[in-house]
């Protein structure tokens, strides 16, 4: 018996994983109203999830999206800008990587009705989204520091 060799994916530069995960995002085929805001809340979520300091994932054990989840929902900004900084500065503070800027944050600053939407969702519907975020992070990336089953050999 052969014994089964798993490919070690190439790690991605953060600011790579986050084009991808922007550029599917923006390609989600949504069946609603919301599809604009939803897609906005998204890509707030994934601005939080690149902005995330490195050293947070060295022991292996720190899963982010629990925190996202928390911290998003506990946020009394009423702006994507404000719940963006305020889950950071609980989760990472004193540390945002210039990766996490670009198309991802300025999307954060519309002031408009689309935004207004995300926040309602990200404040009623986190879960859901967050869970979204995850999935086309961790596929737009190849693999995800958060994975316990992964070895630090593949990060």
């Amino acid at each position: 018996m052969t014994p089964v060799t798993q490919s070690v994916p190439a790690k991605k530069p953060m600011e790579q994983v986050l084009a991808e995960a922007f550029a599917v995002t923006d390609a989600l085929v949504l069946q609603s109203e919301r599809a604009p805001a939803i897609k906005l809340a998204v890509k707030a979520l994934l601005v939080v999830r690149g902005a995330l300091h490195p050293k947070l994932f060295v022991k292996g054990d720190f899963n982010p999206y629990p925190a996202i989840n928390k911290y998003i929902r506990a946020s009394n900004h009423e702006t994507l800008a404000g719940m963006v900084d305020d889950a950071l500065r609980n989760i990472s503070p004193e540390f945002v990587t210039l990766q996490a800027l670009g198309e991802g944050a300025a999307a954060l600053y519309a002031d408009s009705k689309v935004e207004n939407q995300a926040v309602t969702i990200l404040k009623e519907e986190t879960i859901p989204v967050v869970l979204l975020m995850k999935s086309l992070y961790q596929k737009a990336r190849g693999t995800d520091e958060a994975d316990p089953t992964q070895t630090k050999e593949t990060l």
